[in-house]
């Protein structure tokens, strides 16, 4: 039970609610495997220079459980609340430092200036363009009548 609230909480701070435990209890095996297998293809690209050598080391540790857990299982029903529970850490532990990447990962785009033709490339982190969102839409929500 405190694992299912671990994940919950690791969940609800990556903004991931797609992927809560109940999600994961709908998986089959094989679409979790999949997804993990895309994240660890993705690992050997440019996607995660953001992370750490140590969060690379966490991500690998967590994927090797996650498996070691599956090994011979054909759906998520034939593990018992032990294998579910590591199951769910690992996975939550993946999920947690695929989105620490991706706050990381660098955006760029051209804008132009009112009243030229001259682009400017501005490049920005996608927890800074989420931040800069969240703080028009809270100015927003403050200004509006009630």
């Amino acid at each position: 039970m405190i694992i299912r609230l671990m994940f919950a909480v690791v969940l609800s701070f990556t903004a991931l609610p797609a992927l809560a435990a109940t999600a994961v209890e709908n998986m089959s095996v094989k679409q979790l495997l999949a997804y993990h297998d895309s994240v660890k293809r993705d690992s050997t690209t440019r996607a995660y220079d953001a992370l750490s050598r140590t969060d690379r080391d966490q991500l690998a540790a967590a994927q090797s459980a996650l498996r070691a857990a599956l090994t011979g299982k054909t759906a998520m029903s034939e593990l018992d609340e032990s294998g579910k529970a590591a199951v769910y850490e690992a996975h939550a532990t993946v999920v947690a430092l695929v989105a620490k990447a991706d706050d990381g990962r660098l955006v760029c785009t051209r804008k132009k200036k009112m009243g030229t033709n001259l682009a400017t490339r501005e490049c920005r982190t996608v927890a800074q363009i989420r931040e800069d969102r969240e703080r028009t839409q809270s100015q927003l929500r403050s200004r509006a009548p009630e």
